[in-house]
């Protein structure tokens, strides 16, 4: 199911009321900005030669990719990793990290395995129900893994639902390495084209998702004009796929899983 053939369950564009958006959902979008985050990114920069899709390119590398069949959605569809639910906690950070690295190992056609993203965010917050930073949960991927849902919830508060073993089965999926995209919408839309899933920060609603695959909304537009063309996330409200049009469909920051490492598993 592709651009206008999906029934989105939310759809945010220009004309949203944030202000009652951001009320409606004070309890789930719990993502703080990076300018407030004093930890290391560990996160390598773009290179100066990187290649660039250019902008003419992109709606034919679109439709290309609609008629295939083949976007990082797609193989969301067909990969068991479902609808991810944090439910009424502000871990949408690690949840959209999670998802990345799940999604990564799926377009790579590796064996899957369900992490928790839980895992992460209940030891960064000493278990309590705040909301963190995409780059923390980047920093905690690399340097203690995540642990599969075997051994904790996909969401929960409680420390006493960590099973006996969980931080040695968290070692074993880590993040080798991660790449900061940066607030390029050129760049972002490059990354997804070429099936690279991004972890994301969306300040405008302090909410952070997976973003799955890019839309070309406006053909009437031109090609270079970054509102032409829309973002479609993986939100973590167990709504699925949602929507974003027009100047929200940017993110703030942006990282892409470079290189993952899971120990015993191809």
């Amino acid at each position: 199911i592709c651009g206008d053939q999906m029934n989105y369950s939310l759809v945010i564009d220009d004309s949203t009321n944030l202000d009652q958006f951001l009320i409606d959902n004070a309890g789930r979008c719990g993502c703080k900005p990076r300018s407030e985050y004093t930890g290391p990114v560990c996160a390598s920069s773009p290179s100066e030669d990187e290649y660039l899709i250019p902008w003419a390119e992109m709606p034919d590398r679109i439709s290309d990719m609609v008629r295939a069949k083949n976007s990082i959605k797609d193989i969301w569809f067909d990969s068991p990793i479902g609808k991810l639910n944090q439910r009424n906690t502000n871990y949408c950070w690690a949840f959209a990290s999670v998802t990345a690295l799940m999604l990564e190992r799926a377009v790579e056609g590796k064996p899957f395995v369900h992490l928790s993203p839980s895992s992460i965010a209940g030891p960064i917050t000493g278990y309590r129900n705040v909301g963190g930073y995409v780059e923390e949960a980047l920093d905690w991927m690399i340097k203690h893994g995540v642990a599969s849902e075997d051994y904790v919830p996909q969401t929960t508060l409680s420390r006493s639902d960590y099973k006996a073993g969980w931080q040695t089965n968290a070692e074993l999926h880590k993040v080798a390495a991660w790449e900061d995209v940066g607030k390029n919408k050129q760049r972002q839309i490059t990354k997804l084209l070429l099936r690279k899933p991004l972890s994301c920060a969306f300040m405008f609603m302090s909410h952070a998702m997976c973003v799955v695959n890019v839309t070309d909304d406006n053909p009437s537009l031109p090609a270079n004009n970054p509102n032409r063309y829309g973002f479609e996330p993986l939100n973590s409200w167990g709504d699925g796929i949602i929507k974003l049009e027009g100047s929200r469909a940017i993110a703030d920051n942006c990282y892409a899983v470079t290189q993952s490492s899971f120990a015993g598993v191809a």
